[in-house]
């Protein structure tokens, strides 16, 4: 995104958010704009720091967005230590920080970090927030300045990190010779871009369940029923430009008709039976019943939708399918028919009674792009073989009880059963990084078992060693197919001291996907990079410390068996590998 085919500049500035924790929108009487997340040190460096370290120092993003919430007390537009101590000189980024719109003006407003307006600039300035989206800064930081309440000198860095940018994008350079700004509008849309697009699609979808229910025959009477029958707006989420020329969704194609046009002219009804997915009530069910009986198969076309469900400044209350849309699948099981439930949600939606369940197929779409449509109706007729794994974990309807949306521990704990595969307590509907396929494959070593790694603290970092393993993937099946390989790391037996924080379960730390003919195999070929940092554990003042004990690699295909192979740490004590403060 930020570079192109001119190495003199910047193609655009990238601007990754919301640093960070921004994980309420809003619900329970708190509001992004106001809530102040409880977070321990370990979570934030575990969880709520870890994917933005390697943004801005492996992606070396310009630009980052600091968030509407407080951490501990803290408006996130001025946490000076976050901002700055972790950020730009723990991590050595150069990058100018631009406030989420009017989040300066929120540090009076809603958090009440100060006690005027006009007293914002100052604690935002400090903390390195350099572009306020917002009036605060053009209203008041001269006026502080000229009182004395601000040092001239951070309105001259924020001025300088942000003038950089541009300066990198060649916005004071002739205009004569470059060529970014010179860029046709019709290399929008192109057939590449269609392409990617349709592929992206194929490639996100994710086969929950199929007892030998899919791939089903053309040519066969099809109903498709369920609020997104006719859905179009849907499989693009939100907060995006037009889709269409000159605007709306009618160039995209719903499922009902993708289902008609893939069916080879056979029957295909479609029939919604809900307003909308908080289906408040069944409707033309005589509809419904005559075209249950009368298909072959059944389509039921369920889940959320993001602009009554979940969107920008709003959060999920009710983690299930919503109203009388499980009623609606239990009325489309009792007829007997092949079904699949199609789920078109962007967070996990808890469907429980229907997991396991007889003659049902569950095909999780997502919000899967301009070709959903296309994809699900390949997919459903076997044009397409599913690959998609989950990209979080589905959690059984209880969880919504258990744990409050404003409770960020990731740990388990009072009124907490733990979050994500690496703590929850329960038992999962699907585990992180779950998909099946119509064809099959096997996972085994390249050779023997990899003998222990050991890692010895006394010799230091410096000294260890980077082990390696090769692992064969096989397509065992009659089509050809894609497999994506998970490896993670587990904590097995690793004293730790009376208080320490519950490690987590295991961690992902690298993955690969491969695309297999029946009958072909490849070789993996992973690496434990770094292997005392990368095992180390997080202790209770955010600081990073490998533990003598054993512990396991867990080579996995998100389902099935797995192959593990072994570390042992030695040494007298734990060693801190990366200090949080220092």
């Amino acid at each position: 995104m930020q570079v192109g085919d001119d190495p003199r500049y910047l193609k655009t500035v990238a601007t990754p958010k919301h640093f960070t924790a921004n994980t309420l929108e809003g619900l329970e009487g708190f509001s992004r704009l106001n809530i102040s997340e409880n977070i321990t040190w370990t979570d934030m460096v575990e969880t709520y720091l870890a994917a933005w370290e390697p943004t801005l120092k492996v992606g070396k993003a310009k630009s980052i967005m600091c968030a509407y919430n407080s951490i501990n007390g803290t408006p996130m537009c001025a946490h000076k230590f976050l901002m700055d101590s972790i950020v730009r000189k723990k991590w050595g980024w150069d990058g100018f920080i631009v406030s989420d719109c009017d989040a300066v003006k929120d540090i009076w407003f809603t958090h009440h970090w100060v006690k005027h307006w006009s007293l914002v600039s100052k604690p935002a300035l400090e903390a390195g927030c350099d572009v306020n989206c917002g009036w605060s800064y053009g209203m008041y930081a001269a006026q502080q300045v000229a009182d004395g309440d601000l040092d001239e000198m951070y309105l001259d860095m924020a001025i300088k990190r942000a003038f950089k940018a541009r300066i990198e994008l060649g916005m004071f350079d002739p205009p004569e010779g470059q060529i970014y700004n010179k860029i046709p509008v019709d290399v929008i849309g192109t057939d590449k871009h269609h392409e990617l697009s349709r592929e992206a699609s194929y490639q996100s979808m994710i086969l929950l369940q199929n007892p030998g229910v899919l791939p089903w025959s053309k040519g066969k009477r099809i109903l498709v029923v369920g609020p997104h029958a006719f859905a179009r707006k849907v499989w693009t989420s939100n907060y995006h430009g037009s889709i269409c020329n000159p605007g709306g969704y009618s160039c995209m194609t719903d499922l009902t008709n993708a289902t008609g046009l893939a069916n080879e002219g056979a029957n295909v009804t479609g029939v919604m039976s809900c307003n909308d997915t908080a289906c408040a009530t069944l409707m033309d069910l005589d509809l419904v019943d005559a075209a249950l009986k009368d298909a072959d198969y059944v389509i039921a076309a369920m889940g959320i939708f993001d602009g009554d469900d979940e969107r920008e400044g709003m959060d999920r209350g009710y983690i299930g399918l919503k109203g009388k849309q499980p009623d609606l699948v239990e009325r489309v099981l009792a007829a007997g028919k092949p079904t699949t439930l199609v789920m078109i949600e962007g967070g996990a939606v808890s469907i429980d009674q229907f997991k396991g369940r007889a003659n049902l197929a569950i095909l999780r779409a997502g919000y899967a792009g301009f070709y959903a449509s296309e994809a699900v109706v390949g997919v459903i007729f076997g044009d397409i073989n599913p690959g998609g794994k989950l990209p979080h974990t589905v959690y059984p309807l209880s969880f919504g009880t258990e744990t409050a949306l404003h409770n960020f521990n990731m740990r388990p704990g009072p009124a907490n059963p733990g979050r994500t595969y690496k703590f929850y307590s329960g038992t999962p509907l699907w585990e992180f990084g779950f998909g099946l396929s119509y064809t099959t494959f096997s996972l085994e070593w390249d050779g023997a078992t990899p003998a222990t790694h050991k890692i010895d603290l006394t010799a230091g970092l410096i000294a260890q060693t980077t082990p390696s393993y090769e692992v064969v993937v096989t397509n065992t099946g009659k089509i050809a197919g894609a497999e994506t390989v998970l490896v993670f790391w587990s904590p097995d037996s690793v004293p730790l001291p009376e208080g320490a924080p519950v490690p987590p379960k295991k961690v992902l730390f690298d993955f690969a996907k491969v695309f297999l003919q029946p009958g072909e195999s490849q070789r993996l070929f992973f690496t434990l990079k770094d292997a005392a940092r990368t095992i180390s554990l997080v202790d209770a003042s955010g600081n990073k410390m490998v533990h003598p004990g054993s512990y396991s690699l867990i080579f996995s295909r998100g389902h099935g068996a797995t192959l593990t192979a072994a570390v042992e740490v030695s040494g007298p004590a734990p060693l801190m590998v990366d200090p949080l403060f220092g």
